[in-house]
């Protein structure tokens, strides 16, 4: 987690310098850190990641993506927490259709990217039903430091 006065690499900032200061390996040399675009990239390929384990009905796949201790937050307050109860929540879905993820803003650094966007998720046979909502992911490395490890989201917050 980003601790206060840490630098954070947001969309309007040049320089990668202010991530190289908060990226380190384990060796403790700076890890090179992505310009926001590659981030940008990174964060969206496990986007679609998710779409296609979603089309592919392997929830297990995309519940795979959440880290074991990642938190969900919906609307109504509801929330689900850890590795088992994350599973639960992806496995109650039943005939998936397709989900699209609009990827809307990208701020973050090499070990904690923050992703503002739009999902629709369409779902059920013989009538499909489709949701759409507004969500916030927080994503950090499997390993934290490692960027050679991939992003899991930490945090799904939706509206």
């Amino acid at each position: 987690m980003v601790e206060p006065g840490e630098p954070v690499l947001r969309p309007h900032e040049a320089g990668a310098s202010a991530v190289e200061e908060r990226t380190a390996t384990a060796a403790g040399e700076p890890a090179p850190a992505p310009t926001h675009p590659e981030l940008r990239a990174q964060i969206e390929a496990r986007n679609r990641d998710l779409e296609q384990a979603y089309a592919r009905g392997d929830m297990k796949a995309v519940a795979a993506i959440y880290a074991d201790d990642a938190l969900m937050l919906s609307p109504g307050g509801r929330r689900w927490e850890g590795r088992a109860e994350i599973d639960e929540y992806w496995s109650r879905l039943r005939d998936p259709i397709e989900w699209t993820l609009e990827v809307r803003e990208v701020e973050g650094n090499e070990g904690l990217a923050v992703e503002r966007g739009r999902s629709t998720l369409v779902y059920g046979r013989p009538e499909p039903h489709r949701s759409v909502v507004e969500f916030m992911l927080v994503w950090v490395r499997e390993v934290p430091g490692d960027p050679s490890t991939p992003w899991r989201i930490a945090v799904d917050a939706y509206w």
